[in-house]
């Protein structure tokens, strides 16, 4: 796990991409965006519950909130949950603990996990995992490097 030193230095590192709007780095993703590229179209209508994971410039959190879904937020940063503190509830990563379990139908990641340690995307997994109703969705999509290799998904397995 990442020491408290670390953490607190990640921390401080994404309050000024807060504070600052550094559009860089944090996404400002349509909802429309998200359903596609998560796949999430036909389960739209059976959701109720979602812990929206990275916060970014809150867009995709407000768009939850406009379709009638109840929504909570995981962020490291106080200042991406303020962004949203109107329409949703916030967890900050480093009290994950307090996030009710059995309870969010779907759980939503987007460029996230890349930011973060092995360790600490571990725990956030664990408690994200915890925290889904026995049928809820986990959906998580991270960034890699453009030349980083393909996995050979589309291989004909007949092969």
């Amino acid at each position: 796990m990442a020491t408290k030193n670390e953490i607190e230095s990640l921390g401080k590192f994404w309050e000024n991409c807060h504070q600052n709007s550094i559009g860089t780095l944090l996404t400002g993703s349509t909802l429309k965006e998200l359903v596609e590229l998560h796949n999430l179209a036909e389960i739209i209508p059976q959701i109720k519950t979602v812990l929206n994971i990275g916060v970014g410039f809150g867009i995709c959190t407000r768009s939850w909130v406009d379709i009638g879904k109840e929504v909570s937020v995981l962020d490291i940063s106080k200042i991406a949950i303020d962004k949203v503190k109107d329409v949703a509830r916030g967890y900050l990563s480093s009290n994950k603990a307090e996030i009710p379990s059995n309870y969010f139908d779907l759980a939503i990641s987007h460029l996230v996990s890349q930011h973060i340690s092995n360790a600490e995307l571990q725990d956030q997994i664990t408690n994200v995992v915890r925290s889904l109703k026995p049928d809820g969705i986990f959906s998580l999509h991270n960034a890699t490097h453009p030349s980083s290799p393909v996995p050979p998904y589309s291989q004909d397995l007949n092969d």
